[in-house]
Order: structure tokens, then C-alpha cells, then sequence
């Protein structure tokens, strides 16, 4: 049977029990920080996301500072308490490379939690590529991604279990399709799923024209990235719910 790696080890599929397939734990999207342009905006520049201010965080996700940062290893651990209680088995958590990601502490909260977590690996969108993008060519970066599947990211030893997610802009860069050609080959390469980010164009802009290989998606999405308390409540309901078959 193929197993699913995850960041403690290989797991059997059937022993994953119920899973999140697109979480963040851990991650940085400040650079998309945006100051207040609103009188209604100004309150929101460094408040903490609450229930409070959801509704305008819905509006503009990226007026908050701290909306955009997760790092805390303890609140994380306590957050996915309940999900585990709850019949939550594990999570797919998708931070790559641009929005720091931290294999070594997701290895971390699934000891203390219980939950299973996979980890993605990969590029994000062109504007948080590092300089190896741009520097590297296809197959070097190919063999990056191949070697950390293999041994571990970042030197953790925490192997990924998933490509992704993959970042794309509208419209895509160079950069953006050349990392999606790099996935693909590692996917070929490895046999791990991929999951691609993908962004759509504005209508009236210049787009390059469609194809196969050139995933396309929604502009930046405005839900709040750390709100997890209310996120909490939805799960509790769906994982109350009596199982089908």
C-alpha cells in the first residue's frame, strides 16, 4: 500500500482518519501588507483579528498586520486541540518557499497535538520567489526539490508530502511557469500530488493566452487568513455530523 509521508514519518492512508487538504499554520504574508486608505481602515493597521473586526477584515484581509503573520507555536498546538478531539485525524498544510515555511515546528505541534500533518514544498508566487528562481536553471532547481523530497526540507529532515501549493500571479510571470514546470518534473519524478495556487486575470488586461500547463485562479482571496476561532466552530459542526456509508 502507498503511504503518505508526513512530518513524522510515513502514515497509512486509513489511518489519516478525517483531513483539512488546505491549511497554513505557519505563515508570513506581510509583504502584502497594505496601510490604512480608509478612515474605516485605521483601526485595523496592527489590531489582532477577532470577531470584532471580522467583518471588516472580510472586506480588506490585508489592512492587518497581524492578519497576515502566523507564528505562534503554542496557539497553534491549542487550536488544533479540539479538532483532534472532534475526530479530525490530520491536515495538509501548504506554506512553501516565500511565505516561511517551518517544517521543524509543524513537526512540533503534530507530536504535542496528535494530528497528522503534511507538509508541502516548493515555490510560491513570483513576488515572494528567493533569487535561486531567477538564478538556477529548470533541471537544478528539478534536483532541489527531488533532494528535499527525498531527505527533508531545509536540512529538518521533515520530508514533505506534497508539491505545493505552487503560486501563480495574472498575469503569470516566467519565473511562475518555470516553477510550475519544475513541479511537474518533480511530480514525474516522485509521484507526489501537486497543488497549484492559482490567480485570474483582471478582465481587460493582458493576458497571455490559455494553456494546459498554465493554471489561472482568483485575485487575492479577502478572507481573513487568522480567524481560526470561528473557522473552529464551522469544523466542530461538519465533524458532528454522522459519517455517510
Amino acid at each position: 500500500m502507498t503511504q503518505v509521508m508526513t512530518v513524522r514519518g510515513p502514515v497509512d492512508p486509513q489511518d489519516l482518519g478525517t483531513t483539512l487538504m488546505h491549511e497554513h499554520l505557519f505563515i508570513d504574508l506581510t509583504h502584502l501588507w497594505e496601510p490604512p486608505a480608509h478612515p474605516w481602515q485605521m483601526p485595523l493597521g496592527d489590531s489582532e483579528p477577532r470577531l470584532e473586526n471580522r467583518g471588516l477584515l472580510q472586506v480588506d484581509a490585508y489592512v492587518s498586520r497581524p492578519n497576515l503573520l502566523l507564528d505562534d507555536l503554542e496557539l497553534t498546538v491549542a487550536e488544533l486541540r479540539p479538532y483532534s478531539e472532534l475526530g479530525g485525524g490530520a491536515l495538509v498544510d501548504l506554506t512553501t518557499n516565500g511565505i516561511k515555511p517551518q517544517p521543524a515546528s509543524l513537526r512540533t505541534v503534530s507530536e504535542r497535538s496528535g494530528v497528522h500533518i503534511v507538509a508541502g514544498c516548493g515555490y510560491y508566487t513570483g513576488v515572494t520567489q528567493p533569487p535561486e528562481v531567477a538564478s538556477l536553471s529548470e533541471q537544478e532547481l528539478v534536483e532541489r526539490l527531488v533532494d528535499e523530497i527525498a531527505h527533508g526540507i531545509g536540512g529538518t529532515g521533515v520530508r514533505p508530502g506534497i508539491i505545493g501549493e505552487i503560486g501563480t500571479s495574472a498575469p503569470i510571470t516566467a519565473d511562475e511557469e518555470k516553477v510550475l514546470r519544475v513541479a511537474a518534473a518533480a511530480q514525474a519524478k516522485t509521484g507526489l500530488a501537486i497543488n497549484v495556487h492559482v490567480s485570474i486575470p483582471q478582465p481587460g488586461g493582458d493576458q497571455p493566452p490559455r494553456r494546459a500547463d498554465r493554471p489561472r485562479a482568483p485575485p487575492r482571496d479577502p478572507q481573513p487568513r487568522r480567524v481560526r476561532g470561528v473557522r473552529l466552530l464551522r469544523l466542530r459542526a461538519l465533524l458532528r455530523q454522522p459519517r455517510r456509508g
